[in-house]
């Protein structure tokens, strides 16, 4: 299988990395991942604990993207922050989270049985037995749905049903009946119709981070979901984490997706 350097690149990963990388894993090991086939299960020391991990080049794009780029940083008045982490893969973004917010009350929602599993063990590994860890996919509704569990950071719901496995859905409208200090999602396509369905409780979350995914085959739908957050009064900024750098020419696609957006809708005034 092919070397992960190439998707690092791709993801701004360079194999020459800073220093403020190595605070988090060691030299050995970035070069041991770098050179690991893709999907391959193993541990690695992360912050003092032997974690274990399913894909290497995932592993490396989220360690930077969550930990050196901090795009999940956010300021609270709550002394026990409410947080719903939709799509919480192994545990980095939870990690994190805890890690910045020690009292906060985290929610991590995972859809792939396996992956939850290890990300139940990684928390454990911290110790953080107060985060509750569900292992359901995020829906619009109660109920099951096909879950294509590809591994990695790329799972997600079988909009065709007809590959992938059985797993429970929990429709997350019903989890915003308080107020949500940081609501994270990343499910891999389904946000738009989420968001749609949530669309009467968004007025309870203060900070909503959302990925949105254009699947190459399916019409986009990225001004429906601005509409969303703009009608529940949120302001919002965009950040691009892939896209083609010569649309016009060619159309690149990465997992199923020709473009994602990170969006990071708030409230208020901007900060000073």
């Amino acid at each position: 299988m092919k070397s992960i350097l190439s998707k690092l690149r791709r993801r701004n990963v360079s194999p020459n990395l800073s220093s403020a990388f190595f605070k988090w894993i060691s030299p050995a090991d970035v070069k041991r991942l770098q050179e690991m086939p893709r999907h391959v299960a193993t541990t690695v020391l992360f912050k003092g604990k032997d974690i274990r991990i399913i894909d290497a080049g995932t592993f490396l794009v989220g360690l930077k993207e969550i930990f050196l780029e901090e795009p999940y940083r956010f300021l609270s008045e709550s002394e026990f922050p409410l947080i719903l982490d939709c799509g919480a893969n192994i545990g980095l973004s939870t990690i994190f989270l805890k890690l910045r917010m020690p009292q906060s009350r985290i929610i991590a929602m995972e859809a792939d049985p396996n992956i939850c599993e290890v990300l139940k063990y990684n928390l454990n590994l911290f110790g953080y037995n107060d985060i509750e860890v569900v292992n359901e996919a995020v829906s619009t509704e109660n109920g099951s749905v096909c879950f294509d569990n590809r591994g990695g950071f790329a799972g997600r719901i079988s909009a065709a049903g007809d590959k992938g496995i059985q797993v429970a859905s929990k429709r997350l409208k019903d989890r915003l009946s308080e107020k949500i200090d940081f609501l994270k999602i990343d499910i891999e396509g389904a946000e738009v119709d989420v968001l749609l369905d949530c669309e009467p409780g968004l007025h309870n979350v203060n900070h909503l981070f959302v990925e949105y995914h254009s699947p190459v085959e399916e019409e986009q739908r990225l001004d429906e979901l601005l509409r969303v957050l703009s009608r529940a009064g949120f302001r919002y900024q965009l950040k691009t984490s892939f896209s083609s750098q010569k649309p016009f020419i060619e159309r690149k696609s990465m997992g199923g997706m020709d473009f994602q957006i990170d969006i990071f809708a708030f409230r208020g005034d901007a900060l000073k």
